[in-house]
């Protein structure tokens, strides 16, 4: 079984925005673009749609580089006679929002949306403090964590 040191809780961090491109939810996005065609096949069929992911690739890139963009977090027990739930708050911090995303009619709502989705994402297969998860979202910046079983 899976274990995280409770005495090590809470810990807190920051991720920077690099991490997290890789884990954009592109199926989302695309639906809302108002794209029928279902992520990843449209990319491949569609010439505006392959530009819209390169253009959106590149961004995401550039907005991780900047000082003032970063993901901070708390993982906490629930209790400590729970070993394997844990509640995460996330605290996005985005300065430098880059002003292609008004022209492909992203908000800045719908943004921060992304790239929590992407941080949750993150944090299921890549693992926070070593460890993978699984999310239920409890509140828009805040997580119930199940500590998965190694192996």
């Amino acid at each position: 079984m899976a274990t995280l040191d409770h005495s090590q809780l809470p810990a807190t961090g920051r991720l920077s925005l690099d991490r997290l491109p890789p884990h954009f939810p592109w199926a989302r996005f695309y639906h809302n673009q108002g794209y029928t065609m279902s992520y990843p096949e449209i990319v491949f069929a569609g010439e505006d749609a392959y530009a819209l992911y390169t253009q959106v690739t590149s961004i995401l890139m550039m907005e991780s580089w900047e000082k003032g963009n970063y993901l901070e977090y708390t993982l906490s027990a629930v209790s400590p006679e729970d070993p394997i739930h844990f509640r995460l708050e996330v605290a996005l911090t985005l300065e430098a929002v880059h002003e292609a995303w008004e022209t492909i009619r992203v908000s800045a709502e719908k943004l921060r949306e992304y790239y929590l989705i992407a941080a949750l994402a993150y944090v299921r297969k890549e693992g926070l403090l070593g460890k993978h998860f699984t999310c239920e979202r409890t509140s828009p910046t805040s997580y119930k964590l199940t500590l998965q079983s190694e192996g």
